[in-house]
């Protein structure tokens, strides 16, 4: 059985009016088609706070077309960039974190904590991330000035730095 639809009128100015008459919702065609489409979306956000899997998949979508547009130019142009396409694939596990590590007004230390913990591993990935690339100098990059010895020379100290560091302990 289909859920009994209620009527609703809304006031909406020219402008939001124009926005939502040009919105492209796929599986939506009529304004109240694309206000629903809107209230389930907005309805999946809420979840996502809560749940890991929610809150990816909706990074996840939200990142797809720049995901998409990536591989489609780089087909094109013939180029690719390990950087590029792993920052691409890694963002949603990102904001899928932050999204659910449970910060909000109501927070306490603990919840800090995680937040802090769960961003350290995505930090530790970044710098993995840089290092493998400055080392396999072979790694495809648009640009392999990005990760050439000046770009690098900071990192590089801080590293050689971490490691005398380490061999005090």
């Amino acid at each position: 059985m289909a859920p009994r639809l209620q009527p609703t009128t809304v006031r909406l100015t020219d402008a939001e009016q124009t926005f939502l008459a040009n919105l492209k919702i796929p599986g939506a065609t009529t304004t109240s088609d694309k206000i629903r489409k809107l209230i389930v979306e907005r309805s999946r956000l809420e979840e996502a706070g809560r749940d890991f899997g929610s809150a990816l998949s909706i990074a996840n979508s939200l990142l797809a077309p720049l995901a998409t547009a990536v591989k489609t130019v780089e087909n094109e142009a013939g180029m690719h960039s390990q950087l590029v396409r792993r920052f691409v694939e890694w963002a949603p596990e990102l904001l899928a974190t932050l999204l659910t590590e449970g910060v909000d007004e109501n927070a306490g230390e603990a919840e800090l904590r995680n937040l802090e913990r769960a961003l350290s591993q995505h930090l530790v990935r970044v710098l993995d991330l840089a290092l493998q690339i400055y080392v396999a100098r072979d790694t495809s990059l648009y640009d392999p000035e990005v990760f050439g010895p000046k770009r690098i020379a900071s990192l590089r100290r801080l590293c050689q730095m971490a490691s005398e560091d380490s061999g005090n302990e």
